[in-house]
Formats: C-alpha cells, structure tokens, sequence
C-alpha cells in the first residue's frame, strides 16, 4: 500500500515517526513496520533593519533634536526570518563599534534582556569593541533584537559616522549588513 502525506506547519527540523499497523484475522500480535521521516526546512531569508535614536543629550547641549558630541545614542538591530518552516542556524547579530563612538559599558540588550559585557554563559557580550548578540536556530518568523548605547566622541562635530552591523547565521550564503549613518551636529 502506498500513500502521499502532507506535514502540517511547525515541524521543520523535526523527526515525524510514521508507524504502520498490519492486522490478520489468526495473528495475536499485529506487525507494526515503522520508519521515521526527517522534515528538512526550507532555506530561511533574513529581513534586517538597524536605527540609531538620540538616548540623552550631555550638560551644556541644547540641540535637541540632532546628536552632538557628548550625547548618549542607542543602536537597535533587528532581524527576522521572513519564510516559514525555515531555520536559521545560530544566528548572531554582531556590531563593530565605528570611530568616533564609544560603547557605554553594561546597555547591551538581547531580545529585550539585559546581558553582561563579558563573554560567558549569557547570550550576548562586548569584547575588542564590538557587541554581538546571540539567538540560536531560529524556526520562527518573530524579530530577533539587539540594542546598546553609545556616546559621540571630541573631534565628530560636523561628521557623518556610519555604523554597520553584520547579521549571519550558519547557513547564511551571505550576511545581512544593515547600516546606519547618524549626523553629528554642529554642521
């Protein structure tokens, strides 16, 4: 006998048992043949997007609505995977922190979670001025977040300073790179 199935959504990754149940009128045990099926996933496409966001303005600056030096800005990276039943294999968002800007220790955010600088047991860490996030496979489709905080360094009144963070996974072909540029005012 031989049948056509359709798996129902969720179970990629998965190991679906298909056991069958064989009875004869004169056999008191029925065979019961069994095999399992592996549900491969589908490849994953990423969606990414980064933003920077004036946090708090230093004593004695009064632009409020443009980043100057001394001013405390948060970055936020985001990503998602935008095909069901895929799986992203151990995504990370990581972040080279850009010339100009330094990393205020201890504001690095994980899906929401606050997390340590140090690289330990925690999903996320900043080491040799970079921060990175890490999220695991992912089999869902919900946004995946990175945050932290930095502050405009002397010397950037009148720059332009581009932030690019890096998003991979691994079995990306080729990273996600959102970017960002945030004007330092005066200009």
């Amino acid at each position: 006998m031989t049948f056509e199935a359709t798996i129902d959504a969720g179970y990629s990754g998965e190991t679906i048992e298909n056991v069958a149940v064989v009875e004869v009128p004169n056999i008191d045990e029925p065979d019961e043949p069994g095999t399992d099926v592996d549900v491969d996933p589908k490849d994953p496409k990423s969606e990414s997007e980064k933003s920077a966001a004036l946090l708090e303005k230093a004593d004695g600056n009064t632009d409020e609505d443009n980043p100057e030096v001394g001013d405390t800005l948060r970055y936020t990276i985001q990503t998602r995977n935008t095909i069901e039943d895929s799986l992203i294999k151990n995504l990370t968002i990581s972040d080279v922190i850009p010339e100009g800007l330094e990393y205020v220790p201890g504001t690095l955010k994980v899906n929401g979670e606050a997390v340590t600088d140090e690289e330990d047991d925690d999903q996320g860490h900043y080491l040799d001025g970079k921060v990175v996030g890490h999220f695991g496979d992912v089999k869902d489709t919900e946004w995946r977040t990175l945050e932290f905080d930095v502050v405009v360094l002397p010397g950037q009144a009148g720059k332009d300073i581009e932030n690019v963070a890096v998003v991979d996974g691994d079995n990306f072909e080729k990273p996600d790179e959102p970017r960002e540029e945030v004007e330092i005012y005066p200009r």
